[in-house]
């Protein structure tokens, strides 16, 4: 058995696809993991990776979610970043998605039209791209507590109409 690493797009996901042949002649395609493709990345993306990984945490608080084919940093469905890698390059992925879009999206999707979000790809070849990244971590970021905001006060508004509706007096501040 031979084991022969190659690359190969697949559909916007991690790309390096290992081919392995069988004694028999019978070969077949396995993609590769998240951490078996980081560690054949060079020694550049890995830092890029490393840094952006790092500045996430260290800005959002949140952790760090692995999983098979990729990675990433949020609190559960908040994710702030996904990390890909696409032919030997880092990929950060961004969901930049505002209360209003998100709005729009659902109000569409409730009168039967599909509307499909796609996130937002930052190939990180260079310290452009990497500070680029980290823009739109920063952006990102913004936008969860901007979001946060949104459904807290959305939250005190149904509060209150189910108040109004049962004719319960507003509790007093202490």
């Amino acid at each position: 058995m031979t084991d022969r690493a190659t690359t190969r797009d697949t559909h916007g996901q991690a790309t390096i696809i290992r081919e392995i042949e069988i004694d028999n002649g019978i070969s077949f395609n396995e993609r590769l993991t998240f951490a078996e493709a980081y560690a054949l990345l060079i020694k550049e993306q890995k830092n890029f990776c490393d840094g952006l990984r790092t500045y996430a945490l260290e800005k959002s608080g949140a952790k760090e979610c692995p999983a098979k084919y990729h990675l990433s940093v949020g609190n559960g469905q908040k994710v702030v970043i996904k990390f890909v890698i696409k032919n030997g390059i880092t990929v950060a992925l961004f969901r930049l998605e505002d209360e209003r879009l998100r709005r729009l999206r659902r109000s569409a999707t409730s009168d039967g039209a599909e509307v499909k979000v796609k996130e937002t790809e930052v190939p990180i070849t260079d310290k452009v791209a990497y500070n680029t990244a980290k823009e739109m971590i920063d952006l990102r970021l913004v936008q969860l507590q901007e979001d946060i905001a949104y459904q807290k006060m959305r939250q005190a508004e149904r509060r209150k109409a189910a108040r109004e509706a049962a004719g319960t007096p507003k509790p007093p501040k202490y």
